[in-house]
């Protein structure tokens, strides 16, 4: 009876179903003839997903999310948006791909179609998401933009090499191959046990250090120890594995000692050797001319 009202909420309803609605003007002398009858569900519009990357390469990224509440009516597709700045997006109804099945929670991004990202292509370049769902109710809230490089992960590298050891260490060093444009995060180290047990990874976060030091060893096992290169969209494969017995040098021996000579084209020396063996047995020994 408020003729200043001009909206009206109805309570009680149960979610998901459609309710119609229709309006008619009542004056002192009479009542209008009956508004267009317009459908509502009683549901909200999807709540944001939350977007994750699995996998990407030179030229895809694998987009996924996980959905938020359906807010009461289930959820029938998704939209997709791309944007090359995270600043300008594309109207609600142009996204880069529409989804019209609600159960599917992934869509392969190509970085080559042009017509995607504004007549350019986005190989080795940043990119930015959102997604939203569509219910009955309409178009939910947009997820958090989530901004990825459309890159390989890194080359594998090549395998680590014995800098120096003690008899309860050893230090190796590595190098990255090819980053695929994308920005390192660190290394992986790969170790075992020196027994063949399995490989224990050392997370090394400053891409800067290119040595690594494993230490508390045992003198005279041999360990095992591969690399990994970690960048921002994901890992390497992991290196050739490199067997290294651990030990020090061993300590030179004596100066060489005449002990005989004979037919004036044979000559015999010795050494002693009284130094550390590094904690493994000696194998040989190089005798120079």
């Amino acid at each position: 009876t408020d003729t200043t009202q001009r909206t009206f909420t109805k309570y009680g309803l149960t979610p998901g179903l459609p309710y119609k609605f229709k309006v008619q003007v009542i004056s002192e002398v009479g009542s209008s003839g009956m508004s267009p009858v317009a459908t509502y569900y009683s549901a909200g519009t999807p709540a944001p997903p939350v977007i994750f990357v699995p996998a990407s390469s030179n030229s895809e990224i694998t987009l996924s999310w996980t959905p938020g509440s359906d807010n009461g009516s289930p959820v029938t597709g998704w939209r997709v948006y791309g944007s090359r700045d995270g600043i300008s997006w594309a109207a609600a109804d142009q996204p880069i791909y529409t989804i019209a099945d609600g159960s599917i929670h992934t869509q392969a991004v190509s970085c080559i179609d042009d017509s995607k990202w504004g007549g350019s292509r986005v190989q080795r370049e940043y990119v930015y998401f959102r997604v939203a769902g569509e219910n009955a109710a309409g178009l939910g809230t947009y997820s958090n933009s989530y901004r990825w490089r459309c890159s390989d992960p890194p080359e594998v590298p090549a395998a680590p090499v014995k800098v120096r050891g003690t008899a309860s260490s050893i230090t190796i060093s590595y190098a990255p191959q090819n980053l695929n444009g994308a920005i390192q995060m660190g290394y992986k180290i790969l170790v075992d046990d020196g027994l063949n047990g399995d490989f224990k990874e050392i997370l090394v976060t400053q891409t800067s250090q290119t040595e690594y030091t494993a230490g508390g060893l045992q003198a005279g096992l041999t360990y095992r120890f591969a690399v990994k290169v970690v960048s921002e969209v994901g890992q390497s494969g992991a290196s050739t594995v490199v067997p290294i017995v651990c030990g020090a040098d061993p300590g030179p021996p004596s100066a060489p000692y005449h002990v005989s000579s004979r037919n004036n084209n044979e000559l015999t020396v010795g050494w002693n050797f009284k130094g550390s063996n590094g904690g493994v047995a000696i194998t040989k020994w190089y005798l120079y001319l």
